[in-house]
């Protein structure tokens, strides 16, 4: 989180006598939660503050000491509602009604502006991670629960990328000195939002029966909707000229592992607690 950064810049001395290989930078506020001026704000202001933090540190660092990279999180919401087939060597176009275009365009430019000489400079445009976390596994139990739904016309194109592949990415950004500038971090598989909802509720062996028009849902989520009404095919070019393999192209595979992934977690903090009760008692 950006609000921890100020803890590691007090610390300098740490990187003075370690050489850090890699700074991969995540930080930032939540991008899924309800918009308004004041969570707006905090989104943007959380990223540029972490960002404008890590390569100030960096610079202020001896050469000999300064990491060998710096990764940045940028999303493939970058190319906002573009129909053709987009990748890195497409020009994103500002959508001044989309939310996420402003803030990862300002930010992209913000670390062209920052970069530090002879440090790698990479930012990644990730798509929708699919692994055992908590919005993932909001949608299994939604579904599991019969409520999944198409989401508007259902055609919206979706880039994803299952976070194993998103780990390995990951390992090539920092140990290949030939990675640098911008990739897609995403599957070479586009999906639909309706293929999405149908593959997720498939996942736990449910249908989906539901359609949630586009007036509902952004009655519902406000600005927030536009995220699930977006459709951009994102191919990532850079990645397959790098020679980079995916060992989980396919949703319907990805979206299942996170389901075992899940539900091996919940078992093994039962079995936890189980056990602290037991010695407890």
């Amino acid at each position: 989180q950006s609000r921890g950064l100020g803890d590691v810049y007090k610390r300098q001395d740490f990187f003075r006598i370690r050489r850090i290989e890699s700074i991969i930078n995540l930080a930032g506020a939540p991008m899924i939660q309800r918009w308004n001026d004041s969570s707006k704000a905090e989104i943007l202001l959380s990223r540029k503050r972490a960002l404008e933090r890590i390569f100030e540190l960096v610079r202020s660092l001896p050469p000999s000491n300064r990491p060998s990279s710096i990764i940045s999180a940028s999303s493939s919401a970058i190319y906002s509602n573009q129909q053709q087939v987009v990748d890195e060597y497409t020009e994103p176009q500002l959508d001044i009604n989309f939310f996420q275009s402003i803030v990862w365009r300002f930010l992209e430019q913000r670390i062209d502006q920052l970069c530090v000489p002879k440090v790698r400079n990479v930012t990644v445009r990730i798509g929708i991670v699919i692994g055992p976390y908590a919005i993932v596994s909001n949608l299994l139990i939604i579904s599991r629960c019969f409520g999944g739904s198409i989401l508007g016309s259902g055609n919206q194109k979706i880039s994803w990328i299952s976070h194993h592949d998103l780990a390995r990415a990951f390992d090539k950004f920092i140990f290949d000195s030939s990675m640098n500038g911008t990739y897609n971090l995403v599957s070479p598989q586009v999906i639909t939002s309706k293929q999405l909802s149908i593959k997720t509720a498939g996942a736990v062996n449910r249908p989906v029966w539901f359609r949630i028009p586009n007036s509902i849902l952004r009655l519902a989520l406000g600005e927030l909707a536009t995220n699930f009404l977006i459709s951009a095919p994102v191919r990532p070019t850079r990645l397959i000229e790098s020679d980079f393999h995916w060992n989980a192209p396919d949703f319907a595979d990805a979206i299942g592992r996170a389901a075992w992934e899940i539900r091996l977690s919940a078992k093994q903090s039962k079995l936890a607690r189980d056990s602290d009760h037991y010695l407890d008692s």
